[in-house]
């Protein structure tokens, strides 16, 4: 018997609207915890709270805003849903620390003043090094540095939702041990490299 490969969201549109949240309530996921960053100056950073192995599922990135922007990244054209509240909206310059590219024009922002769901804290982990300058030694040291110390990458769940992101163990990672992600080059040229 041939199996059918048709997403399940197709048949039953009653399921596939779940996935259009940037949360989903009651998971059991808590293999993570904030705690002071090992990161000068980095502010919170994110800990796992048992030894975990590679490949495993650490936590999720939320979606709490989907922006959609211009071709080159650099300007906000719309924004498809989010929590877009007045003082420091998560479209601000400030919220886009808290920002993951998911497409060629889209990306996730997690509100960091929701912070108790631990099975929402993808948006605490911290790059080991940030990227100081464009030079080609900068960033060859940025490569070596960031890439040796990162243990977890962000993963998307289903390609026709986006903002649903993982962050999963690269190895094994000690209980106790801080979760580092690389940002990569984009991601700080982008801001200036601050």
């Amino acid at each position: 018997m041939r199996s059918l490969s048709i997403p399940l969201f197709i048949y039953l549109p009653a399921l596939r609207m779940p996935l259009l949240r940037g949360r989903l309530p009651d998971l059991l996921i808590a293999r993570t915890r904030l705690g002071p960053s090992t990161v000068p100056s980095a502010g919170r950073g994110l800990f796992v709270t048992r030894g975990v192995a590679a490949g495993e599922l650490l936590t999720l990135f939320p979606a709490d805003a989907l922006l959609f922007r211009d071709n080159d990244m650099s300007e906000i054209s719309g924004v498809l849903y989010g929590n877009i509240r007045s003082g420091d909206p998560l479209t601000s310059d400030s919220s886009r620390a808290y920002e993951l590219r998911v497409s060629a024009q889209h990306s996730i922002v997690g509100d960091p003043k929701l912070d108790t769901d631990r099975a929402y804290f993808a948006h605490f982990a911290n790059d080991f090094r940030a990227l100081l300058g464009s030079s080609d030694e900068e960033r060859a040291d940025y490569k070596r540095e960031s890439g040796l110390a990162a243990n977890a990458f962000f993963q998307i769940f289903e390609p026709e939702s986006p903002c649903h992101m993982g962050l999963f163990a690269i190895r094994d990672i000690a209980e106790g041990e801080e979760v580092f992600v690389s940002y990569t080059e984009g991601y700080w040229l982008s801001r200036g490299c601050k």
